[in-house]
């Protein structure tokens, strides 16, 4: 699963399984733009990236600004000469247990920066990846959510990873004639920092309910990443790949 001479971009990079994705690109030989809210964090993996001996770039946006998006995605593309693979795993999550507990606000938020920052994503990256192509890769971060529910969220979550797995299925139809592929990784419960901060009964009955007794770990999720951003999966779009442990089938 070699990336040599590849570009990659991914949101949500600088922590979790975005930074899992950055690393693994870089140590299969792809150039990284990390974009990330904190260029703290940014910065940190794009470090890391060049520690591995790949040129790296940090840039920040909130992906549901289409302005900030633009600018971020030129930058990358700037430094580092092109955009060959987008990796949509930026997202925003608050622990719900009713329709009830979700505001407005709430809603709009997680709508914002999960299904509509993609779709800004993609629009911003494709005129660069097009430059590039055959060959590119739009790869989308859903959830187990999106294809069931989740124990730890509300409607708000679950209807913007199904919603992104509904944008997956479009964009793929649209650009495969280009030879631009577009898939949706769905991880199940994956040790993040959003998930160590749940309270511990919670974790442990969710744990209980996946067959192979385990969270995943991010770098679970970025090896299957990287599979769908390799010439592996080239004849491979419009494709969701469960990645949890086998809970979905419980």
């Amino acid at each position: 699963m070699e990336l040599n001479g590849k570009i990659g971009l991914v949101t949500g990079g600088g922590a979790g399984i975005g930074r899992a994705v950055a690393l693994a690109f870089a140590g299969a030989g792809a150039d990284v733009a990390v974009l990330d809210l904190s260029r703290l964090s940014a910065a940190a993996v794009a470090d890391e990236a060049r520690a591995l001996g790949r040129r790296a770039v940090a840039v920040t946006a909130d992906v549901a600004d289409a302005a900030q998006v633009e600018k971020a995605v030129g930058a990358a593309a700037e430094a580092l000469g092109g955009i060959d693979i987008l990796v949509n795993n930026a997202g925003h999550a608050k622990a719900s247990s009713s329709v009830l507990d979700v505001t407005e606000a709430q809603w709009d938020k997680v709508l914002a920066v999960n299904l509509k920052g993609p779709f800004l994503l993609a629009r911003a990256v494709l005129p660069h990846m097009r430059r590039r192509a055959p060959g590119g890769r739009i790869i989308n971060i859903s959830s187990l959510a999106g294809r069931s529910t989740s124990v730890f969220m509300g409607p708000d979550y679950t209807a913007s990873k199904a919603g992104l797995l509904g944008l997956t299925r479009h964009l793929a139809r649209e650009l495969a004639p280009e030879g631009i592929t577009v898939n949706a990784v769905c991880p199940g419960s994956t040790e993040t920092e959003f998930m160590l901060h749940l309270p511990e009964k919670v974790r442990d009955d969710a744990v209980r309910l996946i067959p192979m007794g385990r969270y995943g770990a991010p770098e679970d999720i970025a090896d299957v990443v990287l599979f769908v951003a390799s010439e592996g999966s080239r004849y491979m779009t419009g494709a969701i790949l469960d990645v949890d442990g086998g809970r979905l089938l419980v």
